[in-house]
């Protein structure tokens, strides 16, 4: 399955993260990005649109943004869908 979407890594915290620590967090992703977009989808009609692996609390999250202006937070180890929005019209 071909996703047309731009993976990022990208790591959130108070203090920028070292490249060898990012990539020790990620490694503990149980899902692909397929996967958690599947899981972010969730009965939603919404496309992906782009998908972010980030690091929030020393855990890896997928950060998936949709064409129907919603935002999903996957946790990339338990699969759990951790934050669900819509962006705020301006």
């Amino acid at each position: 399955m071909r996703l047309p979407l731009a993976l990022a890594l990208v790591a959130l915290s108070a203090h920028p993260a070292r490249a060898e620590d990012l990539e020790s967090v990620a490694a503990k992703a149980k899902l692909t990005p397929a996967q958690a977009i599947k899981v972010a989808q969730g009965g939603h009609s919404g496309t992906a649109q782009e998908i972010e692996l980030e690091v929030r609390n020393s855990r890896p999250v997928y950060v998936i943004e949709f064409d129907d202006d919603r935002k999903v937070t996957v946790d990339a180890v338990t699969g759990q869908v951790v934050l669900s929005k819509r962006k705020e019209a301006k």
